[in-house]
């Protein structure tokens, strides 16, 4: 009688672990046509385009979606092979590198039980124990890119990113409507906020004081003028400023607005259905005469800005030492001197429109850029090119460019 062979330690939950890998990789391509109908209809309906139709195109559209769905789903699922455990023995093999399934050994029986036979097949049995206590499983690997050659899923899931991004936190109710053709969707309530303001006289040159909840006082020049918007809400606000009570104007459903001077310091306080929404102690600062006086004593003017002599001699020597250079230097330096003079220009000019005229530019490379090409083509070949004749067309054609 033959003994049973006991089970190598680990096995059977490695067997459980080959045997989910092997679902994953049968489900996923029959799962893969069915989830890219489904994200395509995500995209449309965190885009909120399908209650832009009418609501028989609507729900036609959804109908055909998950009809589609459904028959891609009876589809991939009908052809599903079930992994069995001679499926995942022979997956733990293959990734483990093991030859002649030392796996299905461990079931298998001699067919004669001769003491000679029994001993062969004992020793090929303890062999194969040998190498299962080296088992190992890959990661799973469903061939998604040979079903997929033009890798639409990535296109479905970078859509899929991008329309969450732009829904926001409107992605649920907009996923909700896509779901209820002709139905309205209640709009989401708008938060109360309020923002207010006193603007100083335009003599003061003071900027504009925001007032916070958190800051219950302010101190403003007299004659400054409140201005209150308020947001959130159906029923209209009022102001309380002035000794009196000011009705906000409705600028939409939800959406409110009061300005007016203030002539009296006091309690200023924004009120609803008789309940304080925000409330500030406002104090005004009284007009003072004005002040003259000198900030030194009275005197010559001093004269403008003078020249100075020793600066025009560096200048001239500096332009006298670039003219004569060429004379003296090689041609290594004087075609170095030339390209930083020619960038110094260059700097100069962007200066000039970004330092001077606060004018960014976009395109002051391209000019320049353009410039040097014209100057290329206009050279004669293996001559320089003259400067009567190159500057000006460079010039031109830099200025057409602009107007285009």
């Amino acid at each position: 009688m033959i003994d049973p062979l006991p089970e190598p330690q680990g096995l059977r939950w490695r067997r459980h672990l080959a045997r989910a890998v092997l679902w994953f990789e049968r489900l996923l391509p029959a799962l893969l046509p069915a989830a890219r109908i489904a994200g395509l209809f995500l995209c449309a309906a965190l885009l909120d385009l399908l209650p832009l139709l009418t609501w028989w195109a609507h729900a036609a559209i959804l109908t055909a979606t998950g009809a589609a769905i459904a028959i891609l789903l009876w589809r991939g699922l009908a052809r599903l092979a079930r992994p069995d455990a001679t499926a995942a023995d022979r997956r733990l093999e293959r990734d483990s590198g093991l030859s002649h399934r030392p796996l299905a050994a461990l079931a298998d029986k001699p067919v004669n039980g001769d003491p000679i036979s029994l001993a062969l097949w004992r020793a090929h049995v303890a062999r194969g124990l040998a190498h299962v206590r080296r088992l190992r499983l890959g990661w799973p690997r469903p061939g998604i890119a040979a079903l997929d050659r033009l890798a639409l899923r990535n296109a479905v899931l970078l859509g899929l990113l991008t329309t969450l991004a732009i829904a926001g936190r409107d992605a649920p109710g907009r996923i909700a409507a896509a779901f209820a053709p002709g139905l309205p969707r209640a709009a989401a309530p708008t938060p109360l906020e309020i923002q207010a303001w006193i603007a100083p006289p335009a003599y003061t040159g003071l900027a504009p004081v925001f007032l916070k909840r958190d800051q219950p006082s302010a101190a403003v020049p007299a004659g400054s003028h409140i201005t209150v918007n308020l947001s959130g809400g159906e029923s209209i606000p009022d102001l309380i400023a002035n000794g009196g009570r000011t009705v906000f104007s409705a600028l939409d459903r939800t959406s409110f607005q009061v300005a007016l001077p203030l002539e009296a310091e006091g309690r200023v306080a924004v009120i609803r259905d008789g309940r304080d929404l925000a409330a500030w102690n406002i104090s005004l600062i009284p007009d003072r005469p004005p002040e003259a006086r000198w900030t030194e004593p009275p005197g010559r003017a001093a004269s403008g800005r003078r020249v100075s002599i020793t600066g025009i001699a560096v200048l001239l020597g500096c332009l006298a030492g670039l003219a004569l250079m060429p004379l003296g230097a090689d041609k290594f330096t004087v075609q170095l001197i030339t390209k930083m003079m020619i960038m110094a220009v260059f700097a100069m000019s962007l200066d000039l429109l970004l330092g001077f005229t606060g004018l960014v530019s976009f395109g002051h490379a391209a000019y320049f850029g353009v410039a040097g090409y014209v100057l290329a083509y206009a050279a004669p070949q293996y001559q320089a090119a003259s400067l009567w004749t190159s500057l000006p067309l460079a010039m031109g054609v830099c200025g057409l460019l602009a107007l285009v």
